[in-house]
């Protein structure tokens, strides 16, 4: 799996783009991707999905907890 992490074109957002297969092997790299994106202050993540061909539960479970993390601040 691919995982590029970009600032956006419009101010405060970073893009987390994902190519590939997400799945337990892979899942780690995307939670540290996640895991800086989301302590970024004021930072509005976008997660594009576009490239991804697969996800298993473990790569669903990684979405869930950035999310409620990003909503804990």
């Amino acid at each position: 799996m691919n995982i590029t992490v970009a600032d956006g074109p419009v101010d405060g957002v970073t893009v987390v783009a994902l190519r590939g297969e997400l799945g337990i092997d892979s899942v780690r790299p995307l939670q540290e991707a996640l895991d800086g994106v989301v302590e970024r202050p004021g930072s509005r993540v976008v997660v594009d999905l576009s490239g991804l061909e697969f996800c298993d539960s473990m790569g669903l479970s990684s979405f869930v907890d950035a999310h409620r993390r990003c909503g804990a601040t």
